[in-house]
């Protein structure tokens, strides 16, 4: 798996941030991150504006404490196999985020809109490839899949930037 996506940005320790995983996230299975869309959309709680709230916090915990981020890694839940490295990136990109958020609570909600994105673009990019033909699909697919990674590194790079600016 590779763990780096391009010049990785530092925060204050001079380490590197990595949100995500490209190889392992563009592999995600499409129903699969249908299933952290749902999740991460709190615009389904209800018109009132304390609900929505709520349900961008609970968004927010299950980036930060329960298995989105781990997905975005490549990591399957309550699997013993999991990379040690994947593991312990996964690790970190949440205390970062955490950490973020104590500071600039706009993290919070750009956190939760950024994974969401996130997911979004692999769904949209299986179902590019989905629609093409056998033979197109041999030529185009990594085309495809390129523009996913390319999208999904300018939707994490304004949530780096805010990590780098409250750390």
């Amino acid at each position: 798996m590779s763990y780096t996506m391009k010049q990785p940005l530092t925060n204050s320790r001079d380490e590197e941030i990595i949100l995500y995983d490209q190889t392992a996230l563009v592999a995600i299975d499409p129903l699969v991150a249908g299933g952290y869309i749902s999740l991460l959309s709190p615009s389904k709680a209800g018109k009132k504006k304390k609900a929505r709230e709520n349900a961008y916090v609970l968004a927010f915990l299950a980036v930060t404490e329960g298995n989105v981020v781990d997905a975005c890694f490549g990591l399957q839940a309550h699997s013993k196999d999991n990379d040690h490295k994947g593991a312990a990136f996964a690790r970190r990109a949440k205390l970062l985020i955490a950490e973020a958020a104590e500071t600039s609570p706009a993290v919070e909600k750009m956190a939760v809109d950024t994974y969401r994105e996130a997911f979004t673009i692999v769904s949209e990019t299986h179902e590019r490839i989905k629609k093409m033909n056998f033979l197109l699909r041999c030529f185009f697919a990594g085309k495809i899949q390129r523009r996913g990674k390319e999208s999904l590194r300018k939707a994490f790079e304004r949530l780096e930037e805010s990590i780098q600016a409250s750390t």
